[in-house]
């Protein structure tokens, strides 16, 4: 595993390939990264991280307004601005059939668990929800 970052978006990078080294399997996982202020861990279950996978968890995304995707277990597709709306596309990588999303806002911390594999979140400008469409 390895983090990049710049400075506020942190991604956590896992890799369990190696070509033509046969790799073990990783059981109960879960990652912890730590802020300045705080630390976050992820998943809320732990997973087991198969021999050849490879895959990347956004932490600490800025959604728009006063909202941010404090972590997700999906990959980001995609992010584009249109109609005074911030979309965000992510999808299950890994084939997960349960897919956590947990945001951080002025409110509290809230999480959104779907079982679709391809979630689209829109965040109207200056807003403090979320609508998420499968």
């Amino acid at each position: 595993m390895s983090l990049r970052t710049d400075g506020r978006i942190r991604l956590v990078f896992v890799n369990n390939h190696v070509r033509h080294y046969p790799q073990q399997d990783h059981r109960d996982v879960r990652m912890k990264v730590v802020f300045p202020d705080r630390s976050v861990t992820l998943p809320s279950e732990p997973i087991t991280i198969g021999e050849g996978e490879f895959f990347l968890r956004p932490v600490n995304v800025p959604l728009g307004g006063r909202i941010v995707l404090s972590w997700v277990t999906a990959e980001p597709l995609a992010m584009f601005h249109a109609d005074g709306c911030a979309t965000f596309v992510f999808f299950a990588a890994r084939g997960e059939d349960r897919v956590e999303y947990v945001f951080s806002t002025d409110f509290g911390i809230h999480s959104l668990t779907r079982r679709d594999t391809r979630v689209t979140l829109r965040i109207p400008d200056g807003a403090g929800s979320v609508r998420a469409e499968s």
